[in-house]
């Protein structure tokens, strides 16, 4: 019995290099797609040996990640098992965003100084022209509040 595997689409392999800008011709896309299928075939497996040794029967992130160290290849950044996943679900499409909440940079800045807190400043630049009245001119650009 022969066995299938999965073969990595030959379409996915020319939009890759053509969003990198390199042109490939047709009779180099498919030993291509070939040599691709199989190193994503060999880190699978890899990363699955790793998951064993580990007595666990779900395949994370830093199992990949060892394949690929093992492999001379990038690691994934992002996330890991330690930290939580911030995904959130939109219900509409069924689909999942990063968590990634909105923050009001109108109020802080417009608010006045809290007492006991230091203001730092740096020299305002001044384009042609006449220069500044006062030689150290300086704009207010960071409050810590404290």
């Amino acid at each position: 019995m022969e066995r299938k595997f999965v073969r990595f689409p030959e379409d996915s392999v020319s939009l890759c290099a053509e969003s990198l800008n390199i042109q490939t011709p047709q009779d180099v896309s498919s030993p291509l797609v070939e040599d691709v299928s199989f190193r994503l075939r060999q880190l699978t497996d890899v990363s699955r040996q790793f998951m064993r040794h580990s007595k666990r029967c779900k395949l994370m992130v830093d199992d990949w990640n060892r394949a690929f160290k093992w492999s001379s290849v990038e690691p994934i950044y992002g996330h890991n098992r330690s930290e939580p996943s911030r995904f959130q679900s939109i219900h509409e499409s069924g689909l999942f965003e990063f968590h990634d909440p909105e923050v009001e940079l109108a109020q802080p800045s417009l608010a006045p100084p809290l007492e006991g807190s230091c203001v730092t400043g740096q020299p305002v630049l001044t384009g042609p022209g006449p220069a500044p009245c006062e030689a150290n001119t300086y704009m207010p650009s960071l409050q810590l509040l404290g």
